[in-house]
């Protein structure tokens, strides 16, 4: 669990003022209540066919009209929910800001209840807080994955065209690097604004693990002020 964190005042505050400051607590009580009034609502529904069927044995269960079974979406609608509500307190916690990319894009998966992620605990007040507690432990663990995931970036390699430039070199991360297609152009024009560059969203995460590790290096802490990239936040900056 995380002690204290610093806010841009330099002020200190305690985990319990951080979840009441996000209304935490409130959420996921709330999500609680709400799952369960959804679930013995699913339940009498249930329990209301069984009796209907027993009574006109041909009659299916609810169904729609491609013969979908609604009992069963019902119950993959409220998992979908829950991984929702799941993704919205993460969101509000800023966890993307301590993670590497690679467990960002595992977290992502299992948010997106992709096959074969692993699923998401329920939804309780005391697993938020247990999750945040193994990240606090990890803080060392998560910057040293991202150091890695950095140098391996940093290092273009194959046939590609910037493995082939002489500044770039798989041995070592030079003074200087050149990282393709990391900045798209202006595309399009909104009333009478250019758009302007962006980041592309396959680099956007490289780069801000970038940041994460030269804040490390500069005894500024291993993590990011924001789950965006300082890059990102600048162009969109200039485009205002």
């Amino acid at each position: 669990m995380f002690d204290t964190e610093v806010n841009d005042d330099n002020e200190t505050c305690s985990t319990s003022n951080l979840v009441v400051r996000v209304g935490l607590r409130e959420a996921v009580e709330t999500f609680e209540r709400s799952k369960a009034e959804i679930l013995a609502a699913l339940a009498q529904i249930e329990a209301a066919q069984e009796r209907l069927v027993a009574a006109v044995p041909k009659l299916r269960k609810l169904h729609s009209e491609r013969g979908d079974d609604i009992e069963v979406a019902a119950y993959r609608a409220v998992e979908t929910l829950e991984r929702e509500c799941w993704g919205q307190l993460l969101g509000k916690l800023e966890f993307g800001r301590f993670l590497s990319v690679a467990r960002t894009e595992e977290l992502r998966a299992m948010l997106d209840g992709k096959r074969g992620a692993p699923a998401l605990p329920a939804l309780t007040l005391p697993n938020v807080m247990s999750m945040l507690q193994g990240m606090h432990g990890q803080l060392d663990e998560l910057l040293a994955e991202s150091v890695a995931e950095v140098f391996e970036w940093l290092r273009p390699r194959g046939h590609t065209r910037v493995a082939r430039l002489k500044t770039n070199t798989e041995l070592e991360v030079g003074v200087r690097v050149v990282i393709a297609d990391a900045v798209e152009k202006p595309w399009g024009i909104s009333g009478k604004k250019h758009w302007s560059h962006t980041l592309n969203y396959q680099q956007e995460p490289y780069l801000a693990a970038l940041e994460r590790v030269f804040l490390a290096l500069d005894g500024k802490g291993s993590v990011t002020r924001l789950h965006r990239s300082e890059v990102s936040l600048k162009l969109l900056e200039a485009a205002e």
